[in-house]
C-alpha cells in the first residue's frame, strides 16, 4: 500500500480562466492544490483566482440543445443538413532535445548531480504543429518526487500559434540519491491531449556513499531492516553497546530522512532479541522469525506479523522452523518470504531452505535436491523476479567465499562464480538494486575474530561476474550492520553494525545511503 504525501503543486493557468471569459477552454482534470497552496500565472501581472473547497475553476461556455416542450425532455439529436461535427483542434506536441516525447512517455536527463545540488537545465519545448491556436494552461509538477525537480514555466507562452513553439525548463535538485521521478502534466486546450503527461527522472551520483544526519535508534547491531514499499523502512531489535537484547520498533521515513519509535508498550510485541530475520510479505505485513536473546544457546523459533496499517505486532503461533539466529530471510513475491540457514549455536549452522506463505501464514520446508552448505551470517538478496542469492557466511565459525542461486520456480540451487568476489567473508550484509547486481560491503574478511574490512563488489548473477565497485564516500569498515533495498530508486539504506571485533562496545547509530550505478 503506498502512503500519499503533500505535493508541492504549480497550477498556471491564461488570464482568460481568472475572468471566466467566454472561449476559455476547459482546464484539465488534474488535482487542485492543497489547502493554503496558490497558482501563478504566466504573463505579468496575470492572476488566477482559485477556490481551495471547490477548485473554483469552472470556465468555457456552455451549449444546451433544444427544449422540448411537449414531454420537458432535452431532445439530444439533431438531422438534416443543420447537424454539425466538433473539429478537431490545434495539436500539441512537446519535445526535448529534439526527441519528441508521446503522451505518457518519459525522458532521462543526462547529468547526475549531487544531493542537495542542482543540476543542468533541459529545455522541453511546445510545439503547436496545427492549424488554430493553442491555449497553454501551465504545468504541473505531481507524484512523490515532486520535490526533487524545479520547472521553470516563466516563458511558456499562454497561446502558441499555429507552427510556432514556446517553452519551459527543468532541473534536478534531489533530495534524497539515486533515481528520482516526476510526473509534469501540461494543460492545454488540445482536445485529444489535455492533460499531454510525461516522466521526468533523474539520477543522483553513482556508486557513492553518503550519511543521513538523522536523530533515531540508539547504537546497535544485528538489527534487520525491510523496505516496506511505501516510503518507509521497519528495524526492529537488535543489541546494544552494553549488550542488551533490545525489542523496539522503528520507522524510517524516506522522504523526510525522519526516525520515529513506534509505542514501547503496544498490545503485543516480539520479546527482545537480535540477528533474527525479517521480510516484507505483501503490501501491509511484514514477517519475522527467530533471532536470539540470551547469548549463544538462546536461539528462538516463534514467528510474528508486523501490520504495516495498524503499526502492530502479533504472534502466529503456527508450526515453524527449528529455532535459529544469524538466518537470512528475504520477500520473494506473491506474499511469500524465503528463510535459509542459521545457527542454532555457534559451529551448529543449517543448510534448509524454507517459504512462509502469508495467505495461509503457513511454513513449508522445501528439501531441495541439493544447495549450500549450512551457512550462517551471510548475506542474502532478491532480484523481483525467481532468482535468491547468498554470499558469503560463517561455516563452523569460519569465513567461506561462497555464492549460490536459489530458483524460487523450481525449488533449486546452483552455485556462482567466487573470483573477483569479496572472498571469504561473513556477517556482512547486501541487496540487488536496479542494474540487476548485488552489491554487498564490508564485513569480516578470512577469520571470525578480526577487525571488519573496506571493500564493496557486485555480482551480475546474468553474466555470473564480480566486479570490485571501490565507491566514493566509504563508511569506516563494520559488520553486523543492516541494509535495506529502496524499490525503485536504485539505492540501499544502511543502518548500525559494529567497527571493532571483541564484544558489543563498539556498536553505532549511524545511518547511511548507498547509491548505485544508473540502470
Amino acid at each position: 500500500m503506498l502512503r500519499a504525501r503533500p505535493l508541492s503543486l504549480s497550477l498556471v493557468l491564461p488570464p482568460c480562466i481568472a475572468l471566466v471569459a467566454p472561449g476559455c477552454f476547459n482546464p484539465p482534470e488534474t488535482p487542485l492544490p492543497s489547502e493554503g497552496s496558490s497558482t501563478t500565472a504566466i504573463g505579468e501581472g496575470s492572476t488566477t483566482l482559485v477556490d481551495p473547497t471547490t477548485g473554483g475553476m469552472t470556465t468555457g461556455s456552455t451549449t444546451v440543445s433544444d427544449l422540448d416542450t411537449t414531454n420537458g425532455a432535452v431532445d439530444s439529436t439533431t438531422t438534416g443538413p443543420e447537424e454539425t461535427t466538433a473539429e478537431l483542434v490545434p495539436d500539441i506536441q512537446v519535445s526535448v532535445d529534439g526527441m519528441v516525447i508521446d503522451p505518457g512517455g518519459s525522458f532521462d536527463l543526462a547529468d547526475t548531480v549531487a544531493v542537495g545540488q542542482v543540476g543542468a537545465a533541459v529545455t522541453v519545448t511546445v510545439e503547436n504543429v496545427g492549424t488554430d491556436d493553442l491555449q497553454i494552461g501551465g504545468v504541473l509538477v505531481m507524484g512523490p518526487g515532486t520535490d526533487d525537480f524545479v520547472v521553470e514555466q516563466g516563458g511558456l507562452a499562454t497561446t502558441i500559434a499555429a507552427g510556432d513553439a514556446s517553452a519551459f525548463t527543468v532541473m534536478l535538485t534531489p533530495q534524497a540519491g539515486g533515481l528520482r521521478q516526476a510526473l509534469l502534466s501540461l494543460a492545454s486546450d488540445d482536445p485529444e491531449e489535455n492533460p499531454y503527461d510525461i516522466t521526468v527522472r533523474g539520477h543522483t551520483i553513482e556508486n557513492a556513499f553518503r550519511p543521513i544526519m538523522a536523530m533515531g535508534p540508539s547504537a546497535r547491531f544485528n538489527a534487520p531492516l525491510v523496505d516496506l514499499q511505501d516510503g518507509r523502512l521497519l528495524l526492529f531489535g537488535g543489541r546494544d553497546n552494553n549488550g542488551i537484547w533490545l525489542g523496539d520498533t522503528w520507522i524510517f521515513e524516506l522522504a523526510t530522512h525522519t526516525w520515529t519509535q513506534l509505542p514501547l508498550a503496544p498490545p503485543m510485541a516480539p520479546p527482545a532479541r537480535n540477528a533474527h530475520g525479517m521480510a516484507r510479505l505483501d503490501a501491509d505485513t511484514v514477517v519475522l522469525f527467530g533471532g536470539t536473546n540470551s547469548g549463544a544457546g538462546g536461539a528462538l523459533g516463534d514467528t510474528w506479523l508486523f501490520d504495516t496499517v495498524a503499526e502492530q505486532w502479533s504472534l502466529d503461533p503456527g508450526a515453524a522452523p527449528p529455532a535459529r539466529f544469524q538466518h537470512g530471510m528475504v520477500s520473494i513475491g506473491d506474499n511469500r518470504a524465503l528463510l535459509f540457514g542459521g545457527m542454532m549455536s555457534p559451529g551448529n549452522e543449517f543448510g534448509d531452505t524454507w517459504v512462509f506463505d502469508g495467505a495461509t501464514n503457513a511454513w513449508q520446508n522445501m528439501v531441495p535436491p541439493a544447495g549450500p552448505q549450512p551457512t550462517a551470517s551471510f548475506a542474502l538478496a532478491f532480484d523481483d523476479a525467481d532468482t535468491a542469492i547468498v554470499i558469503g557466511g560463517f561455516q563452523s565459525q569460519n569465513p567461506i567465499n561462497q555464492t549460490w542461486r536459489y530458483a524460487v520456480s523450481t525449488n533449486s540451487w546452483s552455485s556462482g562464480t567466487i573470483t573477483g568476489g569479496p572472498g571469504a567473508r561473513a556477517v556482512l550484509d547486501g541487496e540487488i538494486l536496479d542494474d540487476g547486481r548485488m552489491v554487498v560491503w564490508s564485513g569480516k574478511l578470512g577469520n571470525c575474530c578480526v577487525n571488519p574490512s573496506p571493500g564493496m563488489y557486485a555480482y551480475d548473477p546474468v553474466a555470473n561476474t564480480w566486479a570490485n565497485l571501490m565507491p566514493m564516500g566509504e563508511p569506516t569498515p563494520r559488520f553486523n550492520y543492516s541494509m535495506a533495498e529502496v524499490v525503485g530508486e536504485n539505492r540501499a539504506i544502511l543502518f548500525g553494525g559494529q567497527l571493532q571485533n571483541g564484544g558489543p562496545g563498539s556498536a553505532v547509530a549511524e545511518t547511511w545511503e548507498y547509491v548505485g550505478f544508473r540502470p
